[in-house]
């Protein structure tokens, strides 16, 4: 009972080691932005066609509606900063 009681320990310290194991991932900032600004202008274009209006216009709809959200992220964000401090 023992052996199994340790077999045990042991592989459930293997298996969680393995799951939470810190890795380095390089991170490919140029990459990353290339693949977001396609991902916008597809956005933009889709729209425009969507809704029928020019690209300028989806552009500009676009971009208000990404500062809006940057906005309300920041404002979670320094929520949970305070929220984390006071604890």
């Amino acid at each position: 009972m023992k052996k199994m009681s340790i077999m045990m320990l042991m592989g459930t310290l293997f298996i969680g080691t393995l799951s939470f194991a810190e890795r380095e991932v390089s991170f490919d900032y140029e990459k990353n932005l290339k693949q977001r600004n396609e991902t916008d202008q597809n956005n933009i274009k889709k729209y425009a066609e969507k809704n029928k209006v020019s690209i300028e216009v989806s552009t500009k709809l676009y971009k208000e509606r990404l500062e809006k959200e940057f906005k309300e992220n920041e404002v979670i964000r320094q929520e949970m900063m305070m929220s984390n401090l006071s604890d």
